[in-house]
């Protein structure tokens, strides 16, 4: 066995599960696919949850 990679907590995959059990199919994925675009070499990672609330736009 390998020890776990993920530079996130939590991993993107129990990211992914909450975020459709708190936001529904279309916005949990949305979130998602956001989440997994940031693991890469150059993202520092670290504590990143799901927000509570849908991310609004700032003006």
């Amino acid at each position: 066995m390998t020890p776990p990679t993920c530079r996130f907590h939590p991993t993107c995959s129990s990211y992914g599960l909450e975020a459709f059990q708190k936001h529904g199919a279309l916005k949990g994925f949305i979130l998602t696919i956001t989440r997994i675009s940031k693991c890469h070499p150059f993202h520092p990672g670290g504590f990143d949850p799901v927000p509570e609330k849908w991310p609004s736009k700032k003006n």
